[in-house]
């Protein structure tokens, strides 16, 4: 009885620990050309927040981040890519 108890507890931690793991999905500059990593490019446009999949999340104006992406650092996005 015990085992299984313990089994449980660390079923239904390993779930919490799934669950506060980065989010899927978010967007980011597609292939910059002035930068080598997307990560850097993303935050720097980013009008949302940043998770630590280096995507940016809940961004409220979708084609200013995309311009930005563009304008800035020559990605391959376009400003209707969707969020």
């Amino acid at each position: 009885m015990h085992k299984s108890l313990v089994l449980l507890g660390a079923f239904l931690f390993s779930a919490v620990a799934v669950q506060a793991g980065p989010l899927p999905g978010g967007s980011w500059c597609n292939k910059p050309k002035n930068e080598p990593f997307w990560g850097a490019s993303t935050t720097s446009c980013c009008n949302g927040w940043m998770d630590s999949n280096r995507r940016c999340h809940d961004i409220p104006n979708c084609q200013a981040f995309y311009t930005c992406c563009i304008d800035k650092w020559h990605s391959a996005n376009k400003p209707t890519d969707s969020c």
